[in-house]
């Protein structure tokens, strides 16, 4: 399941490729202001990949909604944190190529061969559980299911009575609701209503500013290190933190760690704006603040935010709506990104790249109260027992 994941991180990759090669390209077609409708495009993608992804699609909450049902509770989040490491990877990934190929070439690659293996992969792949069941399958398939992914010894009967009992706000009168009925219901539009507004404060805590435009941010430091290797850095790093990070989750739990990260998000963006604020004749010398600065940020908001985020996307919301709701949500956060991509030549031009990480800290801030005031903590429930808090 992690080949979407891949081929969303070789997408973006693909953006700083775009933002290196295109400019010095002599057989280059692009007008000055397209390369980041080029780069927005990936978003558009995203966005129209979720409002497809019921009927037709395999888009991203479809995936991490189908990972979240067949893991065991205390194992969510580390699974959740996998599937951020195959974005950082494939940005890694493309961009360590990138040196060897044409980015016209990287294009085709990047479009064909994760699609390829994702197709491939599904043909091994068993529905879920709670998926058959909500679709009126048999006890039976949705038994063999569990046992498919967690082995004969696990009680697959006490899971699949628990799941039964969490569909019953489904159905009246032995009828299945319709999907819209559903999450117009409390107990799905009050936890996609708090995921909505994860999704809306995590683009905007900085770390997606690093990861997409990474030239413009770190131009100014002196590194020993080509263009390519530069752009590498932060999705290198978010690499590294993905996995602790989610392991750092089951340990201490969703809250807390949310708390945290939006603390040392809002430190490391007040960093990198101290540093544009700066006298120019002094950026040389001072280049490591904004390298610490973005590094701090980068691992909150990767290692920390995201991995709660991205977990909190899809166990909040119930078993019958899970896919759908996860899906909208998703397209809530390309939406997002998309509009900061388009924003941020007016923030540049407008209050420069200090004045638009000092956003990003005020941001952060933001998040720590969400976290503190708005989210509950699920820590070792399971989806059944997490849907009963709402």
């Amino acid at each position: 399941m992690g080949q979407l994941l891949l081929a969303f991180g070789l997408n973006f990759g693909m953006n700083s490729v775009t933002l290196i090669q295109v400019p010095g390209d002599p057989d280059g077609f692009l007008s000055a202001d397209q390369p980041n409708w080029l780069i927005a495009a990936t978003s558009l993608g995203g966005m129209l990949g979720g409002l497809m992804g019921a009927p037709v699609a395999i888009p991203e909450g479809c995936v991490r909604g189908y990972v979240s049902e067949i893991v065991p509770p205390k194992r969510r989040a580390l699974f959740s944190a996998l599937s951020n490491f195959m974005i950082c990877l494939g940005q890694v990934l493309v961009v360590a190529v990138a040196p060897l190929l044409h980015w016209q070439v990287l294009f085709i690659v990047v479009g064909v061969v994760p699609a390829a293996l994702c197709l491939s992969g599904l043909l091994f792949l068993p529905n879920s559980a709670k998926w058959l069941l909500s679709g009126g399958h048999s006890e039976e398939e949705a038994v063999r299911s569990i046992q498919f992914f967690r082995g004969t010894q696990v009680d697959a009967a006490a899971e699949v009575c628990s799941i039964h009992d969490s569909l019953q706000h489904a159905h009246a009168d032995g009828a299945a609701l319709p999907m819209w009925t559903l999450l117009r219901q409390p107990g799905t539009w009050r936890p996609l209503s708090l995921v909505f507004i994860q999704m809306v404060l995590l683009p905007w805590c900085g770390s997606s500013t690093l990861m997409l435009i990474t030239a413009f941010v770190l131009a100014s430091v002196r590194l020993p290190l080509s263009e390519y290797q530069r752009a590498m850095l932060p999705a290198a790093l978010a690499a590294v933190v993905s996995v602790p990070g989610g392991m750092i989750i089951e340990r201490y739990g969703r809250l807390p760690v949310l708390r945290l990260g939006g603390v040392l998000s809002a430190i490391g963006c007040a960093a990198v704006a101290a540093y544009f604020f700066l006298a120019p004749e002094s950026h040389k010398r001072l280049g490591w603040i904004v390298l610490a600065g973005a590094g701090l940020t980068q691992v909150a908001v990767v290692g920390m935010l995201a991995n709660v985020a991205f977990n909190y996307v899809t166990e909040l919301l119930p078993n019958k709506t899970r896919a759908l709701g996860a899906n909208i949500v998703l397209v809530v956060l390309n939406l997002n990104v998309f509009v900061l991509l388009k924003l941020y030549p007016l923030i540049r031009d407008g209050i420069g790249l200090g004045g638009g990480f000092v956003i990003h800290s005020l941001v952060s801030l933001c998040q720590v109260f969400f976290a503190t005031f708005c989210l509950k903590e699920t820590k070792g429930l399971s989806l059944e027992q997490i849907q009963h808090l709402f």
